[in-house]
C-alpha cells in the first residue's frame, strides 16, 4: 500500500518517463505519451515511383502484405529514412510511447530529415490507407 503522497510522486515520475501528456481532440481522451510527428494537413499519397520505409506494427496485415500494397501501387521500399524517402508510414498498432520504441529511430530520423527541408512525409497507417483503396 502506499500513501497519497507517494502516488502522487509516482505519478509525475511516469509522466516524466513517458514524455508527458498529450490530447486527442477527436477522440476527447488524454494519453500519457507523446504524440507522433505526423504531417498535417495530411498528403495525397502518390505510391508510383516514391520511396516508402514503413515502421512499427500494422493492423492492415504483416509488414510484407503492407510492402505488396506499396509496391503493388509502384512504390519502392527502403529500410531506413534518407534524404529521398517521399513517406515514413507509421503503423497503427505501434507504441504509444514511440520515442522509447524501435520504430522511434526511423521517426526521428524522419523528423531530422524533414525539418532540414527534405519533403518527407510522415503518416499513419489509417492515412495510408485510405489511399490504397
Amino acid at each position: 500500500m502506499i500513501d497519497q503522497n507517494e502516488s502522487a510522486d509516482l505519478h509525475e515520475t511516469l509522466i516524466r518517463f513517458l514524455g508527458g501528456e498529450a490530447f486527442d481532440a477527436r477522440g476527447q481522451t488524454a494519453s500519457l505519451s507523446i504524440s507522433l510527428p505526423v504531417i498535417e494537413p495530411h498528403p495525397v499519397i502518390e505510391h508510383s515511383g516514391a520511396l516508402f520505409v514503413v515502421t512499427a506494427t500494422f493492423a492492415f496485415g504483416f509488414r510484407s502484405l503492407v510492402h505488396q500494397a506499396i509496391e503493388e501501387r509502384g512504390g519502392l521500399i527502403g529500410s531506413s529514412s534518407k534524404k529521398k524517402t517521399r513517406y515514413l508510414v507509421i503503423g497503427e498498432l505501434g507504441s504509444r510511447d514511440w520515442i522509447n520504441s524501435n520504430a522511434g529511430t526511423k521517426i526521428l530520423k524522419a523528423v531530422s530529415l524533414r525539418d532540414e527541408g527534405h519533403p518527407i512525409a510522415i503518416v499513419s497507417e489509417p492515412h495510408w490507407a485510405r489511399h490504397v483503396g
